[in-house]
């Protein structure tokens, strides 16, 4: 991560959160830049932008459709923009293990508006608990109070299953750097309670794993290094390594 990848991340984050304040007006409550752009490890060309904001009320079906555009014309970094709405309610009276939301956005470094999720008549989301969660530890407020006062904080047993969940996830549809470097994460977590950039985790990780090989070559591919092959199996193993340290702590 450099300094002009920091900047360029939080520039493009305000560009959003202005966007946002102009069409919510005085419905916006606060909105947090979060992710690898505060946990460090950003890279503008293989990062995505993950933003939340709060409201003081639900979304109305006009800010479905007006909000999308608007964001669609910024330019982000390669792998695009997370967006996701709740209300402050949504987020200080979390509804566990799947907090409900307003709208999740994503658009992608290849499909110009994307996928627009309209979350208020849906079950929450499990991936929330972990946004949430480093949002009250990491993040840069670009607009509102610091995030520890509007989002409750998340119990770790809500937390360590949430963690568990992407493990499984990314054994079923990450590439094999990003799974190693996940299970990785939550390792990390498992021991120190600590989130941290998918390249810290491995290399934290590197030192404590029997086949240091694995991770830092999926450290190196996670950089940007080209040609580097990871071994299914090999990475199967951590996950299904870490995953069951995680079972045995959520017992």
């Amino acid at each position: 991560m450099t300094l002009a990848d920091t900047d360029a991340a939080t520039a493009v984050a305000h560009e959003v959160a202005e966007i946002l304040g102009a069409e919510l007006k005085g419905r916006l409550a606060a909105v947090y830049l979060h992710g690898s752009a505060t946990l460090g490890g950003f890279r503008w060309d293989v990062s995505d932008l993950d933003v939340l904001a709060l409201t003081h009320r639900p979304l109305a079906d006009g800010d479905l459709r007006n909000i999308p555009p608007k964001l669609a014309a910024l330019r982000y970094p390669r792998s695009g923009l997370e967006l996701s709405i709740m209300t402050v309610h949504e987020a200080t009276d979390v509804e566990l293990p799947a907090p409900r939301y307003q709208l999740h956005h994503a658009i992608g470094r290849r499909h110009g508006i994307g996928t627009v999720v309209d979350g208020r008549s849906r079950d929450g989301d499990p991936d929330l608990v972990r946004h949430l969660a480093i949002c009250r530890l990491s993040s840069v407020a670009l607009a509102g109070p610091p995030a520890r006062d509007l989002i409750t904080e998340i119990p770790d047993g809500a937390i360590l299953e949430a963690i568990r969940a992407e493990v499984r996830w990314a054994v079923r549809q990450a590439p094999l750097h990003s799974l190693v470097l996940t299970a990785c994460r939550a390792w990390l977590y498992s021991e120190d309670g600590q989130f941290a950039s998918k390249q810290d985790a491995g290399n934290w990780a590197a030192q404590r794993y029997p086949h240091a090989s694995l991770i830092r070559a999926a450290v190196s591919r996670q950089e940007g290094a080209k040609g580097i092959r990871i071994n299914r199996p090999a990475a199967e193993r951590l996950a299904k390594h870490v995953e069951e340290m995680l079972a045995a702590q959520s017992s």
